[in-house]
């Protein structure tokens, strides 16, 4: 009778030995896998209106970044020359393309989109000065 349960504790050992290794190796790995799931829909899931805020307002325009450039507009309340912001629009979008580019008090630039087909807003950060921490903005594309 000793011997059968000196066996049966072994084999027991042996199965939540097995059980945990398993467990321990399959885990991360579908932990893993949802996680890279995750960060594909995240990467993947931007509109072209998205893709074309982000580009434009991290692009340079001179000395100085866009995104500085339309925070001072908003800030100071002193219209920086944006044509080149219009330009990289127009250059994205072809000769067919419609867009615009607007906040809360209305429309800052661009064609009346008579149809939305991607709308993208966005967030930028203004000078501490203001009292205000960002200032929203949207693009409308056709």
């Amino acid at each position: 009778m000793k011997g059968m349960a000196y066996i049966l504790t072994i084999l027991m050992t042996a199965v939540i030995f097995t059980v945990a290794i398993v467990g321990m190796l399959l885990l991360p790995l579908i932990l893993f896998r949802i996680h890279i799931t995750q960060n594909v829909e995240i990467q993947t899931g931007y509109s072209n209106a998205e893709l074309l805020l982000l580009t434009s307002l991290s692009s340079r325009a001179g000395d100085s970044s866009v995104q500085e450039m339309v925070a001072n507009h908003f800030a100071f309340n002193n219209p920086p020359d944006l044509g080149f912001f219009e330009e990289k629009l127009k250059l994205f979008l072809g000769d067919g393309g419609c867009y615009q580019l607007s906040d809360e008090s209305g429309v800052l630039f661009g064609d009346l989109c008579t149809s939305k087909k991607y709308e993208a807003t966005t967030k930028i950060p203004l000078p501490y000065s203001t009292g205000k921490l960002s200032k929203e903005i949207k693009l409308v594309i056709n």
